[in-house]
């Protein structure tokens, strides 16, 4: 409606202040980037070889304990809910032992084969902010291009089918934060192998990497949100170029 339309318009204006000022403070925000990578290297958790899937995890969990609290209280939120998708109510969220069994089903043999093979190298020099904003913008685009094809295969092509994406789809109770983490074993595994392939075919810059990590985890959590509010990806970036969730849905 057109008061929607008018709170999509103001978060397009705040959006781009916020890249405009970024633009206009570029030397100052490069200085600084730079001084704090130069920190940043030298401490034991950067350091860790185990840092990006950390990282990644934190980038799923704040996320999604956030959706989370706005669907325990539908009587303030339900109105953001896309309307096509039913009032997500606390008896049809998944439960926290399935969250903790994805956790451990990502990080356990991340964490064995880091142990294994550590190789963390961190480069000195930091990328400019622009630098890491492209890098960024370039590793989601071909991780998207990559698990678009992946995604449309596991819908379309028998022989994919041992991969059991039905899972993913098998909550009838309405879409929530928590179902980006309900897939199979086989599943998952393609979807963190699709990451490992774009990030290591571009060879970003590590800081690029930690990055695109916390904003593809973000974005996957929002299209499963199953809201549609007026600062959401998909709402603000112009001619529908970002499909977001209520494409997935």
């Amino acid at each position: 409606n057109h008061q929607f339309q008018r709170r999509v318009g103001v978060w397009r204006s705040v959006y781009a202040a916020v890249v405009t000022a970024c633009l206009v403070a570029h030397p100052s925000l490069n200085a600084a980037l730079s001084e704090w990578w130069g920190w940043a290297r030298q401490t034991w958790f950067v350091r860790l070889d185990s840092f990006e899937p950390i990282v990644a995890t934190l980038g799923f969990g704040v996320p999604i304990v956030l959706f989370r609290i706005m669907d325990r209280f539908p009587e303030t939120f339900s109105r953001y809910k896309s309307s096509l998708e039913p009032a997500t109510t606390p008896k049809n969220l998944a439960p926290p032992t399935h969250v903790i069994y994805s956790l451990v089903l990502y990080l356990a043999p991340l964490f064995v084969f880091d142990f294994l093979y550590q190789r963390r190298n961190l480069p000195e020099e930091a990328p400019t902010p622009l630098s890491l904003t492209l890098q960024v913008l370039s590793s989601v685009l071909l991780y998207d291009f990559l698990f678009f094809w992946l995604h449309l295969g596991m819908h379309k092509l028998p022989f994919l089918r041992f991969m059991q994406h039905s899972v993913h789809h098998s909550n009838k109770g309405g879409i929530n934060a928590t179902e980006v983490l309900r897939h199979s074993l086989a599943d998952g595994v393609m979807q963190v192998a699709v990451n490992i392939v774009a990030l290591n075919v571009l060879q970003t810059h590590p800081l690029s990497r930690a990055v695109h990590n916390v904003v593809v985890t973000y974005l996957l959590a929002e299209s499963h949100s199953g809201y549609d509010c007026a600062w959401m990806c998909h709402n603000v970036l112009p001619f529908g170029v970002y499909g977001g969730g209520i494409a997935h849905e």
